[in-house]
């Protein structure tokens, strides 16, 4: 393994500076794992709910929203983005083409999705969500974090 040369755009990619950190972080190998998941999460590399977090979304919604996230996404793009099995998140895509929510294209070898916001727009839970969050976001504080 190469020595570690420093952090920023002329060394080492800077998500390995937040492992590192977190590694660094942990008294036990457990605590270490689970701040690594905790950091590739809030940098949107993974969705990683611990069983702490209760989940407000289905799995066939966390396949939309990483969708969102992440347009012309393949079954395995979306399944390790969710960190869920691909047949998971076939299904999940499944579904979502049959309601019109999102459409397929032939990507060389491959199968890319991506949302048919037309069609998005019109679903009541999309309406629900954006107007609850304009509401909170209208009665949050300025700096919540």
């Amino acid at each position: 393994m190469n020595d570690f040369k420093g952090y920023g755009p002329a060394h080492e990619h800077a998500l390995k500076k937040h492992i590192a950190d977190a590694i660094a972080g942990a008294d036990t190998l457990e605590l270490a794992v689970e701040y690594v998941m905790e950091a590739l999460n809030e940098a949107r590399v993974i969705s990683y709910h611990n069983k702490r977090t209760l989940a407000l979304l289905t799995q066939t919604g966390r396949a939309f929203v990483v969708l969102i996230e992440y347009p012309e996404s393949s079954i395995r793009d979306v399944a390790s983005k969710m960190g869920v099995l691909e047949n998971t998140a076939q299904r999940s895509m499944t579904k979502l083409l049959e309601h019109g929510l999102v459409e397929r294209q032939k990507r060389k070898n491959t199968f890319t999705y991506k949302p048919r916001y037309e069609s998005v727009w019109k679903h009541p839970d999309v309406w629900r969500f954006a107007l609850a969050i304009l509401k909170m976001s209208k009665e949050q504080p300025d700096n919540p974090w």
